[in-house]
């Protein structure tokens, strides 16, 4: 028989009481930054359940790693954008000058 795995939703939230203790300690900016983890780990609990060769909380911080690359790369893909407009604004304006 293999082992019994708790059902996706009970292991997520599983994995944010194991992480509560931690987070009751923290200032009260930062636990706003653990719920949005929280968040997260709720929105990708199959993919936790279905990590099966880490634990739940190697899984969890694995996603919250992924999940913070993608927003970063975002973040960055933005600012690059909001740059070359200025830049193109700015040759513009240079050659629009006498």
């Amino acid at each position: 028989m293999g082992k019994t795995l708790l059902a996706s939703t009970p292991l997520a939230q599983k994995v944010i009481a194991a992480l509560e203790p931690l987070a009751s300690m923290l200032p009260w900016s930062k636990r706003l930054i653990f719920k949005r983890f929280s968040e997260s780990i709720l929105n990708h609990r199959a993919a936790i359940a279905n990590a099966t060769e880490l634990t739940p909380i190697e899984a969890a911080l694995v996603l919250l790693l992924v999940v913070e690359r993608e927003r970063n790369d975002s973040v960055h893909n933005e600012h690059f954008s909001r740059i070359e407009r200025l830049e193109d604004q700015l040759d513009a304006l240079k050659k629009s000058q006498p």
